[in-house]
């Protein structure tokens, strides 16, 4: 009896024909200048000037918004991954001028958890360090008879032989 190799691999029905995804594909738009005008233009067209401008009025940040527009047309494979990347800041700022010239009130950034976390992390590194830039490093810890004598056990306990052990 011969084992059949014309089957499926394992997980394939997982996986997708390679080149069949946009983002597997070269982009359509590679320049990121040619790629901020392509959504200039389009930006300030009557339909995505009212959906622009609802989804402001609505809440969304501007900041979200410009993202998920980016990342979209990265995975729908318009523009490049570092044109996805540059262009964010300039794009940003356009649309909130469209949307100051619009008239439309809105929110800029997306709003962050602000948490003492960080600057107690901060502070306690420049503790340190400035304790070790004194020169008042500990001085080296000696280690008990009894701890030395247990490590000596453990190095005892140490398996013979099977498929992970020691040869003798």
């Amino acid at each position: 009896m011969q084992p059949n190799f014309n089957g499926p691999i394992p997980g394939e029905s997982l996986t997708h024909e390679l080149g069949s995804q946009p983002d597997e594909r070269p982009a359509e738009i590679t320049d990121p200048t040619d790629a901020y005008n392509f959504f200039a233009k389009n930006l300030v067209e009557e339909e995505s000037l009212k959906r622009l401008a609802l989804a402001a009025e609505l809440g969304m940040p501007v900041e979200m918004l410009t993202r998920s527009l980016l990342f979209a047309a990265w995975a729908e494979g318009k523009i490049t991954f570092d044109a996805m990347y540059l262009i964010f800041s300039p794009l940003f700022s356009y649309m909130m001028e469209v949307l100051d010239k619009v008239g439309v009130t809105y929110v800029d950034l997306v709003p962050r958890n602000e948490t003492d976390e960080l600057e107690e992390v901060m502070e306690m590194l420049h503790k340190r360090k400035d304790f070790f830039n004194e020169g008042k490093a500990e001085a080296p810890v000696e280690v008990e008879e009894e701890e030395a004598d247990e490590a000596e056990e453990e190095e005892d306990e140490v398996p013979v032989g099977g498929l992970m052990g020691r040869p003798e």
